[in-house]
């Protein structure tokens, strides 16, 4: 509900929904955003690594999806369709994208999963980074 009730003052043209808990590269935004200007119509969600800290110093599980590098991946290719992110903190969203959408306060977990598909599912293309 927290993120819904953010959404309404959403005033960039590209947004990421962080958690207390997230650090990003200081060069992550800026290369977000030239991909996005590179690939304007192409994706509404340019998707990136997650490295854990703290704890644990390695990459997240799903990791495996970024070894093809920085591209576009069509979910309806079978190739590709392996690569739809499950988490949407590492996501950079194009803001115009997501104002119809909202997250579902209904779930208990995994409702930044189906806010991230219902997008994905328009364009069926994430960017990669």
């Amino acid at each position: 509900s927290a993120r819904n009730e953010g959404m309404k003052y959403i005033e960039g043209k590209y947004t990421v929904f962080l958690d207390s808990d997230d650090k990003w590269d200081l060069s992550a935004f800026a290369t977000a955003y030239a991909f996005f200007e590179k690939h304007d119509d192409e994706v509404d969600a340019v998707s990136c690594r997650v490295k854990r800290f703290e704890a644990y110093n390695d990459y997240y599980s799903l990791d495996y999806k970024f070894k093809a590098g920085t591209r576009i991946a069509d979910i309806n290719n079978p190739e590709e369709n392996y690569s739809i992110q499950t988490l949407i903190t590492p996501v950079v969203l194009k803001s115009e994208a997501i104002k119809h959408l909202r997250f579902d306060t209904r779930m208990i977990c995994g409702e930044d999963t189906y806010f991230y598909i219902m997008l994905v599912l328009e364009k069926c293309k994430i960017g990669f980074l």
